[in-house]
């Protein structure tokens, strides 16, 4: 370039007669084809390529740039969608599994609950609220025993106890009769099936739902009332 420049210089200051200046202007001109030659070169190799006006011309670096972000986009919107719908579904087992261990320490608090009951008034009895207050005027009675005002579950059904055999398959529980081993059972009422699967599975050995310390009764709609053994009566 600094030959050119050079040339070109020399060229226009150094000669003024007449008869000269046909033979210099062909040499301008074909020194100025020479560096545009070389300018069309560089841009071949790399260099941005310049329209008429000077300016650098953009136009296809910007469509190629536009599809690049529009398929970026287009992936980041994908992921973003994936991602939403794992993070969904973990929520949701997450809160499950909450919720059956909140239920597994209430249900045996309320057994613990029932048997200090016992050891304080050696009496066996079937109405929850005996844990609560001391309606029945039972003597040694030293509690309430639960933090409830109420047999009300705070996120299901009622709180009731049953007797009923545990040496025998069934539910709700076979009534105490003829020998055998008579127990104090814990019942809920109205237990979302899932959680009331899950409960049979973290509670009891067994994995029938109408054997072992945890029985589960069937109903109608997506609830289920459960049975869980507290003791066993002496």
């Amino acid at each position: 370039m600094k030959n050119i420049y050079t040339s070109l210089t020399k060229l226009f200051t150094n000669n003024s007669s007449p008869q000269a200046a046909a033979p210099r202007s062909l040499q301008a001109q074909q020194l100025v084809a020479a560096r545009r030659q070389e300018r069309g070169a560089r841009g071949v190799g790399g260099a941005t390529p310049l329209l008429k006006s000077g300016k650098p011309h953009f136009s296809g670096l910007n469509n190629q740039m536009g599809a690049i972000f529009g398929l970026d986009a287009r992936i980041a919107l994908a992921i973003f969608g994936v991602l939403s719908i794992v993070a969904g579904v973990s929520s949701l087992s997450v809160l499950s599994t909450a919720s059956t261990t909140a239920l597994v320490t209430e249900l045996n608090n309320m057994k613990k609950a029932y048997q200090e009951f016992h050891l304080s008034t050696g009496e066996h009895t079937t109405r929850f609220m005996d844990l609560i207050d001391n309606n029945s005027s039972i003597i040694g009675w030293s509690g309430p025993y639960i933090d409830l005002l109420s047999n009300n579950n705070r996120t299901y059904g009622v709180y009731n106890f049953t007797e009923g055999r545990q040496d025998v398959n069934g539910v709700p529980p076979v009534e105490c009769s003829g020998g055998g081993i008579c127990a104090i059972w814990l019942k809920l009422t109205a237990v979302k099936d899932s959680v009331a699967a899950k409960l049979d599975e973290q509670l009891d050995a067994t994995k029938s739902p109408n054997a072992g310390t945890f029985r589960i009764e069937y109903q109608q709609g997506a609830t289920d009332d459960i049975y869980y053994l507290v003791t066993a009566r002496h």
